[in-house]
């Protein structure tokens, strides 16, 4: 997903060898150069990437499973973060929410003993969930356009398990279409 989206750091790996706890597998990203800002364009790519294996798994599988969970769980706090911190939405505008509480949920978060009202704190809920939602949906819409990539990758990763990024690079073929032209692909 990464080497699909021009303002996002490249993939430099991926892999199918579960890391740890949390990782069945992973996409290392790593940034063109040293920053210290980051665009909110780059901040939904960054979601959008951490979104394509469910996605994927979604699309190909007609099923979804447990394997997501940790990037999910980023993708909600960037989400959360654009929204209460960075002053980046619509719905909450310019507002930079304290979030003192470490709690796992918006609920305990945003309600009872909370620096903003039941209102807001629902409003920031549903802010979330719509970049979530519509990022998701973009983020299938990428792999759909660019099924033949997502299989040759799976094909390519099953073979190997690791790929670096001149692998990824030569299996993604970027400089061929996505789909040939007046090809439709059927799920």
């Amino acid at each position: 997903m990464a080497l699909l989206l021009p303002d996002s750091d490249p993939g430099t790996r991926v892999s199918i060898i579960p890391r740890g706890y949390a990782a069945l597998g992973y996409t290392l990203q790593t940034p063109k150069e040293d920053r210290y800002l980051i665009t909110k364009t780059e901040l939904l790519n960054r979601i959008k990437v951490m979104l394509g294996g469910r996605a994927a798994e979604d699309m190909v599988f007609n099923e979804i499973s447990t394997g997501a969970q940790n990037d999910l769980q980023k993708a909600t706090e960037f989400a959360r973060s654009m929204v209460i911190e960075y002053g980046m939405t619509d719905r909450i505008g310019l507002m930079s929410i304290p979030d003192n509480d470490s709690g796992p949920f918006l609920r305990r978060r945003f309600f009872g003993d909370s620096s903003v009202s039941a209102q807001t704190g629902r409003e920031i809920e549903l802010e979330i969930k719509e970049i979530l939602d519509e990022l998701y949906k973009e983020t299938k819409d990428t792999l759909q356009q660019n099924r033949n990539r997502l299989e040759n990758l799976s094909s390519a990763l099953l073979e190997k398990e690791t790929l670096e990024k001149a692998e990824l690079l030569k299996v993604i073929d970027l400089d061929t279409p996505a789909v040939p032209p007046n090809i439709a692909i059927v799920q």
